[in-house]
């Protein structure tokens, strides 16, 4: 991917205990990541300063809080009324996931430069009945690959319209989502909610064996 500052490649993740989802502790807070990495071409030598050894890690204060932040933000880095410049995004961004327990247990979905996942919060949702166990409910986020802020498509919003960070996303049935699916170049599932994707449309690529295709178009000459 690419921004004002230049070419990264970008992580996707989100945190959460897989091994215990109805986890709940109140000490420990959930996020999810955009990640850059700036170094997109392989070095000649790992062990230089800008090798893979010779790099300093990210910490998690490395990457811009954007939960109260970047909401109403356009797509592009040039915008002087964004409120998250592309400098506060140099290495990325983390979006805290706020309800008690909240956490990613599954893989997002990258489609025309939003993100769609979804999280589970073991301690959200109504029961079933008075003696029926509180199972926690999904949610499903769309938020922007650039910045974390809300996608106007999952509430029907019209372009133009003020977003809060409500808007980022929509609770989903009870249990545990499975994440977002593609059904179609721009409609995804999660759960039993459809929700509409970027733009996916197909990017076209030639590739030739050396020594073997011509470059030449001129039409050859047929032998005698």
């Amino acid at each position: 991917a690419r921004d004002s500052i230049g070419a990264f490649d970008g992580i996707a993740i989100g945190s959460g205990d897989r091994t215990h989802p109805q986890s709940a502790p109140p000490a420990i807070e959930n996020y999810f990541f955009l990640i850059k990495d700036r170094q997109v071409y392989a070095d000649a030598n790992p062990s230089d300063s800008l090798g893979v050894d010779g790099r300093t890690p990210y910490v998690i204060g490395d990457l811009f809080d954007v939960t109260n932040t970047c909401i109403n933000d356009s797509s592009n880095d040039a915008d002087s009324g964004n409120q998250c410049s592309a400098n506060d995004l140099t290495n990325g961004w983390k979006l805290a996931l706020e309800e008690s327990g909240e956490k990613n247990l599954s893989i997002p979905l990258i489609s025309g430069g939003n993100i769609n996942f979804t999280t589970y919060l073991p301690e959200g949702g109504e029961a079933d009945g008075e003696c029926a166990p509180n199972i926690g409910i999904s949610r499903l986020y769309q938020v922007a690959v650039r910045d974390g802020s809300p996608d106007i498509h999952l509430h029907s919003h019209l372009e133009g319209d003020t977003l809060s960070k409500e808007d980022r996303y929509i609770d989903l049935a009870s249990g545990i989502d499975g994440g977002v699916t593609a059904i179609s170049p721009d409609v995804g599932l999660a759960g039993a909610q459809q929700t509409k994707l970027g733009d996916q449309r197909p990017n076209t690529f030639y590739w030739r064996e050396l020594d073997i295709d011509v470059l030449d178009n001129s039409p050859s000459t047929p032998s005698p």
